[in-house]
């Protein structure tokens, strides 16, 4: 069985981050935004937001996650999983799914392989 492929994307810059995750989104086969505002739940919620403004929370302090997801193949195509946690007071989180065809898409930004 295949393992999930975790790649280093923490020597990018904040540009390219954002570069990488813009990307994701153009080629993307589905996306959305979880919340998590400990003060109301210790859980996140899906909730509506424009990609436009979830950029606004990828910041520096943000972790940007570049994953290849092959564990499951089994049962669900391999696909890759692009996104990031905002790390601020009222959390956010992107995920977007992208199918692996197209992974040679994100050669340009030398994400590492552990």
């Amino acid at each position: 069985m295949e393992r999930d492929i975790h790649y280093k994307v923490g020597h990018l810059s904040l540009k390219e981050k954002k570069e990488l995750c813009k990307k994701a989104f153009e080629l993307k086969s589905n996306w959305w935004v979880d919340i998590l505002d400990c003060n109301k739940s210790i859980r996140r919620h899906k909730i509506k937001m424009s990609f436009d403004e979830i950029l606004t929370h990828l910041t520096s302090k943000a972790c940007v996650t570049f994953i290849h997801r092959a564990y499951l193949s089994h049962i669900a195509p391999e696909r890759l999983e692009i996104g990031f946690r905002s790390m601020e007071y009222i959390d956010y989180f992107l995920w977007i799914y992208v199918a692996e065809k197209y992974k040679d898409e994100f050669k340009k930004y030398q994400i590492e392989y552990p």
